[in-house]
């Protein structure tokens, strides 16, 4: 189907502060205003991967995976992140943005006072004694000033309309971090989980291989087996040796890793856990044309569009006549006691009406440039869509590839586990030589070792298509900032 692709409605400023720029400006607004921008898309009725019919979702998406540390650590990372305060400070930034665009829509006003005290000397007029004649004088003065330009044409509505979109894509740009925070979380946890079910493994590889090598041991002591037996036994031991060493070191590299994330000094002092969770099931994933309402990173790169567009207005409204006021009232004397008394009052009023009329092509040049950004933009937001749309579809195409690879590698294990208690009967009868249960060993080893990482990359894979979803969809507040 062929779907525009609009500009999201614009959302309320949730940013305390942001209220203030919600008046009208004064006057009427140029009729030469672009048309509203949209995306020419083709898009399936439905996400082609794979049917996700549950319901999408929402709220706090890692819980699925039903770990109390987890969720524990998740809260923990979204609290202390360095990186996540530094975005939830750029929203304090763009706030503070939009109210200066919208202070140029009301009067400046301004209270001033000053003392002059200068020395004059009147050349050409001596005084007895060859001395010039001089003289110092010293003024007080105190005015009210008041400026105001009236927005006649959008220019100044235009501007605070393009900052407040800027506002808002900063919001989105923190929920978009902060869900990414979230599952970044995530994959270090499931990566650290995998690391110690690995490190598990490899100390029950290595008490097998200690039970082999007596096994070896004792059919050698009794004549039964060779010395080449013995020392490949004792050399497979002591790789096993090596192997725990190194999978202890990538337990402790993990969690070190989990412990920074979620803003700890890396001490290594996570409680170790040994088997990954279960998978949660499939979340519902919509349909394509849902996906931009929900997206964060889509609905900021949207806002970032309206605000070029909003730019735009404000640049073709430059081509005409500005209106402006100046006032002030005030007191001037020689005398600053003479500051409260009204002979010493003054005041000017002064009307302006501004027409460009050349320029040096700065007014069009201004135009073509604020057009090519909100292009750019656009394009950019179509690409940014398209990717979105990419990862929602690789996410879910992965699934059913992976979990028959987990089915396939689960009866694969099952079967060299049979195959190494065969091996290693056969070996004790002196039916077979200790090759037999090598590769049997070797066989069951690397199946179990597979198995566990095609269950932490569908895990991976599940993060990312909740990710890839928009993760938590609920609204934002300014209690989760």
């Amino acid at each position: 189907m062929r779907l525009p692709f609009p500009l999201p409605p614009r959302p309320s400023l949730f940013v305390a502060g942001l209220a203030v720029l919600g008046a009208g400006s004064v006057g009427c607004h140029s009729t030469d205003a672009p048309a509203p921008r949209a995306l020419d898309l083709a898009l399936p009725p439905a996400f082609t991967a794979a049917e996700a019919t549950a319901p999408i979702v929402a709220g706090a998406w890692w819980q699925a995976l039903d770990s109390d540390s987890l969720d524990a650590l998740v809260i923990e990372a979204l609290a202390n992140n360095h990186d996540l305060a530094a975005a939830a400070a750029r929203i304090a930034s763009a706030e503070a943005q939009a109210r200066i665009a919208g202070s140029a829509r009301k009067p400046a006003v301004g209270l001033n006072a000053s003392r002059n005290r200068a020395k004059n000397i009147f050349v050409g007029l001596p005084v007895p004694g060859g001395n010039v004649l001089e003289s110092t004088a010293t003024q007080w003065g105190v005015s009210l000033d008041i400026a105001w330009e009236a927005d006649l044409w959008g220019r100044l509505s235009s501007t605070v309309r393009a900052a407040e979109a800027d506002a808002v894509a900063t919001a989105f740009d923190f929920e978009a971090a902060r869900q990414s925070l979230a599952a970044q979380t995530t994959k270090a946890w499931i990566a650290w989980r995998l690391a110690a079910g690995q490190d598990g493994l490899a100390a029950r590889t290595l008490e097998t291989y200690r039970r082999d090598l007596q096994l070896v041991q004792d059919r050698f002591e009794a004549g039964l087996a060779s010395n080449f037996d013995l020392r490949l036994s004792r050399a497979r031991l002591e790789g096993a040796l090596a192997e725990t060493e190194a999978t202890d070191a990538a337990v402790e590299v993990a969690g070190r890793q989990l412990e920074t994330i979620v803003g700890r000094y890396p001490a290594g002092e996570l409680a170790t856990e040994d088997e990954l969770p279960g998978l949660p099931p499939l979340p519902g994933a919509g349909v394509p044309s849902e996906l931009v309402q929900r997206r964060p990173d889509l609905r900021a790169a949207a806002m970032r569009v309206a605000g070029a567009d909003a730019r735009l207005d404000a640049a073709r409204a430059e081509r005409f006549p500005s209106f402006a006021i100046a006032a002030s009232t005030g007191r001037v004397s020689d005398m600053f006691d003479d500051l409260s008394d009204d002979d010493f009052s003054v005041w000017s009023f002064l009307l302006s009406l501004a027409q460009p009329i050349y320029q040096g092509g700065r007014i069009d040049a201004g135009i073509d440039f604020a057009d090519a950004t909100a292009l750019a933009l656009l394009e950019g937001y179509a690409q940014t869509a398209l990717i979105a749309f990419l990862e929602v579809e690789s996410s879910l195409a992965v699934d059913a590839p992976l979990a028959a690879q987990e089915a396939a590698l689960g009866r694969a294990l099952e079967e060299a586990r049979v195959a190494r208690e065969i091996a290693e009967e056969r070996y004790r009868a002196g039916l077979d030589d200790l090759f037999v249960v090598l590769e049997a060993d070797r066989t069951a080893l690397q199946a179990e070792r597979t198995l566990l990482e095609v269950r932490a990359r569908r895990l991976d894979a599940r993060v990312d298509l909740h990710l890839a979803l928009g993760g938590d969809i609920e609204p934002m507040t300014p209690a989760s900032l």
